[in-house]
């Protein structure tokens, strides 16, 4: 269901910041990633300045899927991420390995990799940004049904990762847990999947 029309109009009318100015803050980028800063004019005339998260192509873009089998098991990963020192359980994802490498064919390789399952059918769920307050960077959310295991996984040499499979009911308790899963992204794609697994 789209935007009611009442606000369509709002969102038309309203005087929003605009961009007027941008400066990256470190170049060449580190592995693709660094920051940027912008600088926006506002109705009241002042300018602010903000510090922006900021990625190359293809780094810019990313592929999160929900993987699940034909007997209705989801396949995640319990996963050390750096940033916050901790294990955390997450479904696959990750970046183009090049410029020219589509967001599908990103989703099936990545699970393939990091689980060592194989997509049967892969359905786009759209795409969202992961936190459009501070970062440019978006994802496409993908649902791989019928996965079906064809060899252990072999994740990035940057990667510690476990796979386990779990039950619907025990990937809902499991996103219910903020002790357990802390990932916008898990969390988003798993939402978006829901009505194609009848879950909702």
């Amino acid at each position: 269901m789209p935007l009611p029309d009442r606000v369509i109009q709002r969102i038309a009318e309203h005087p929003w910041p605009k961009q007027v100015g941008e400066t990256r803050l470190v170049s060449p980028y580190f592995f693709g990633r660094g920051t940027i800063e912008r600088d926006f004019r506002y109705p009241d005339g002042k300018i602010m300045s903000f510090q922006l998260w900021d990625a190359e192509p293809p780094k810019d873009r990313a592929s999160i899927v929900l993987p699940v089998t034909s007997e209705d098991l989801v396949v995640v990963l319990l996963q050390y991420c750096q940033a916050i020192g901790k294990a955390i359980v997450e479904v696959p994802g990750g970046v183009p390995s090049n410029d020219n490498e589509p967001d599908d064919e990103v989703a099936k390789r990545e699970v393939e990799e990091e689980t060592g399952f194989e997509v049967g059918e892969l359905i786009d769920l759209g795409s969202a940004y992961w936190e459009p307050h501070y970062k440019t960077l978006a994802f496409s959310a993908f649902l791989a049904k019928d996965c079906r295991n064809i060899r252990p996984a072999r994740p990035d040499a940057t990667e510690s990762i476990l796979v386990e499979t779990l039950t619907w009911d025990e990937w809902m308790a499991v996103c219910r847990d903020v002790n357990l899963v802390r990932d916008s992204k898990s969390l988003t794609v798993t939402f978006l999947a829901m009505p194609y697994l009848g879950k909702l």
